[in-house]
């Protein structure tokens, strides 16, 4: 795979696992640490697909999406959530706000390689 994916997670470990399996894919991650900054970051970055934390302190995962979404440049953004609840609701809303995949923690890291390869092919 090719382009460059940004990863906006809070937790050093689940970006540090996230990073590498995406790397050895062959796509460039940029990690953001801070939600505040995310959006206007990944504008300026103009990656391929974003994956974001929807459980971020300060501007949360919700926020963040409806953000992009209503930027011209992010129109055809793949967009992966992560969220630590697993119920119907807390997906339909990931979906609801414009994420294009919502997968709960923890993390399995080659089913999240394998949903990023399907919308990143679409």
């Amino acid at each position: 795979m090719q382009g460059s994916v940004v990863l906006i997670e809070q937790e050093e470990d689940i970006a540090t696992l996230i990073c590498d399996i995406l790397t050895a894919a062959g796509l460039k991650v940029v990690w953001i640490i801070e939600g505040s900054t995310a959006v206007e970051q990944t504008i300026l970055l103009q990656p391929v697909a974003v994956i974001v934390d929807m459980q971020l302190p300060g501007i949360d995962g919700v926020e963040i999406i409806q953000q992009l979404r209503q930027t011209n440049r992010s129109q055809t953004l793949k967009i992966l959530a992560l969220t630590t609840f697993d119920t119907y609701i807390d997906s339909e809303s990931c979906y609801a706000v414009g994420a294009d995949e919502c997968l709960t923690k923890p993390i399995n890291l080659e089913y999240l390689l394998s949903k990023m390869i399907d919308l990143l092919t679409k």
